[in-house]
């Protein structure tokens, strides 16, 4: 049995713990099992319904280190063979403090020095050389509680760990010109992005084009888009969609949040523009835009008229098919959609 140790709720997103589910989901075709540690019980719903059961400790999210007393005395911790961890609030403490019990592999967006057993940073911007400090780092303190001097890497895109419709999907067929636009602010929406945009199309008033506003089940902005939506027959709202990998593959263009829904898209081979609604999502935003798979907004907080730069933006590149196949094509090489089976492989290995 592997453990995961993740959050999610409506100011955190639901990002941590998706990404744990789809891994969840490939361990599971190796008849591994997996069981989730919550500190509340906000992502229980979305837990038992991908079929795996949480276990919840009651405890502050933003501070692990008060919780591995009651984490260690589960018997879930006990029995397990590893442990997976996926929060931004841990510290090389915490885990010098169960790593003695069990291993652990920590899933990793900001080339974090952790004393783990192994590191998932799946991002476009993975690569070794943002871990040589934190090798030589662990070298020089191992006597002080680390219990090895280096982690195993499992590094870049090819780890992304996505649902598994999106396996091998075939990219979608460029048009001359694009009419469908898929929305997506993420889990919860704590930017409030989607009504912004939502607002913006309806007094565009243009029928030509459609809004597919995808909305998480932890916003609180459902009344409004369906407001909007009564109002321009463009805004269609999709609330808990279940085959995320149809809806994207139904759509022309994409303008996401820069979280892992990025690399869901690259799957479809979608063009798409992306924006930031959280510090630690520019570092990946200016990658996907440097690398010219996508095009960038940049922070939403940082824009004046950010509804207006963004449908300005979507408008131009309906309008120019060469630049949307050139960014298919260049979205399909960077993923296959394979990534949580070759984490799952890893994870194996590692905790064998």
């Amino acid at each position: 049995m592997i453990i995961f140790r993740a959050d999610g709720n409506a100011k955190l997103g639901t990002g941590h713990v998706m990404r744990c589910l789809s891994i969840a989901d490939a361990l599971s075709e190796k008849k591994i099992e997996s069981v989730f540690i919550c500190s509340d019980h906000e992502m229980d719903g979305i837990i038992s319904e991908r079929g795996y059961r949480s276990v919840v400790l009651d405890t502050d999210y933003t501070k692990p280190e008060d919780e591995t007393d009651k984490l260690m005395n589960l018997p879930e911790f006990r029995d397990a063979t590893g442990m997976v961890v996926d929060s931004y609030f841990v510290t090389p403490k915490y885990f010098i403090t169960i790593g003695d019990k069990i291993k652990t592999v920590y899933i990793d967006d900001y080339f974090s020095p952790m004393p783990v057993t192994g590191i998932i940073n799946y991002n476009i911007y993975a690569d070794k050389s943002g871990y040589e400090n934190m090798r030589n780092d662990w070298g020089a303190t191992a006597s002080c509680g680390y219990s090895q001097a280096a982690p195993e890497l499992i590094l870049g895109p090819e780890y992304a760990p996505l649902r598994r419709e999106f396996r091998d999907t075939p990219p979608i067929r460029i048009k001359e010109k694009a009419k469908k636009v898929l929305i997506l602010s993420g889990g919860s929406d704590p930017a409030h992005v989607a009504p912004a945009l939502a607002r913006e199309a309806a007094e565009r008033g243009d029928e030509s084009m459609e809004y597919h506003f995808v909305l998480g089940t932890l916003t609180d902005s459902a009344k409004q888009l369906k407001e909007y939506e009564t109002k321009c027959p463009g805004i269609i709202t999709h609330i808990g969609v279940k085959d995320m990998q149809a809806l994207m593959c139904d759509c022309d263009i994409a303008l996401t949040a820069a979280g892992s829904t990025m690399y869901e898209l690259c799957a479809c081979g979608v063009p798409s523009v992306n924006f930031s609604v959280a510090d630690n999502q520019r570092l990946g935003a200016k990658a996907f835009s440097k690398k010219n798979i996508m095009l960038s907004l940049g922070m939403v907080n940082d824009t004046k008229e950010f509804a207006k730069e963004a449908l300005d933006k979507v408008s131009e590149l309906a309008e120019n098919p060469l630049k949307r196949k050139e960014m298919s094509a260049a979205a399909k090489l960077l993923v296959d959609g394979r990534g949580a089976e070759r984490i799952a492989g890893k994870l194996e290995e590692i905790f064998s």
